[in-house]
């Protein structure tokens, strides 16, 4: 495939493969303007390191963070439009990450008219889970990660856009489909809604 110069600036230089997730459920165009899908935007510093999730950066210097994300490893009292709370588990830690583990595997693609793009686990260890989906019109990426806190019984989770602004309640349709799976197996878990995310539900119109 023939790289164009803006193709190669956006990608850092490096001409990198065309991007598919095996499990989408729509065929996606190769490219947009000569990049990949999937190859246009890196995975974010700090994402995928299994240690610790990020908060939600605003996506430029002096901006508010961008409502394209929900983190448990904010301050509640200082950003609760992007505070997420953690899941909560009532049994072992080894069965709580099998039952997680168990989620993302059922996770379909394309529920609530999203992730139609498909799905990959990227890391699965002892306490931590990183996933990452694909938008089926455009063919953004977005992050998911779970981390485990056995001390409290309870999950960390972050759900991130990579690009844009908004998200058009995506994030929020991603989260609340693992809320209600796990919920059903006893697990205490939050939705997202426009009850307890007016800032959110309000800028991506989906109020």
């Amino acid at each position: 495939m023939q790289w164009s110069r803006r193709a190669l600036l956006l990608t850092g230089g490096v001409a990198l493969p065309a991007f598919a997730f095996e499990n989408r459920i729509v065929d996606l165009r190769p490219e947009l303007d000569g990049v990949p899908y999937g190859a246009r935007t890196a995975v974010p510093e700090g994402v995928g390191e299994g240690t610790a999730l990020k908060g939600c950066p605003p996506p430029f210097k002096a901006a508010r963070p961008a409502p394209n994300c929900f983190s448990s490893f904010i301050d509640p009292k200082k950003d609760r439009d992007h505070y997420y709370k953690p899941f909560k588990y009532n049994k072992d830690e080894k069965e709580a990450m099998n039952e997680l583990l168990a989620a993302v595997k059922a996770y379909p693609p394309g529920q609530a008219n999203i992730d139609a793009g498909g799905w990959k686990l990227v890391r699965n260890d002892d306490r931590y889970i990183y996933v990452q989906y694909e938008s089926g019109k455009i063919g953004y990426l977005d992050d998911l990660e779970f981390l485990m806190d056995p001390e409290t019984k309870s999950v960390n989770v972050r759900s991130a856009s990579r690009a844009g602004f908004l998200d058009f309640g995506v994030n929020a349709k991603r989260i609340n489909w693992y809320a209600k799976y796990l919920r059903n197996l006893g697990w205490e878990t939050t939705d997202v809604t426009p009850d307890n995310y007016r800032f959110y539900f309000k800028q991506n119109g989906t109020e």
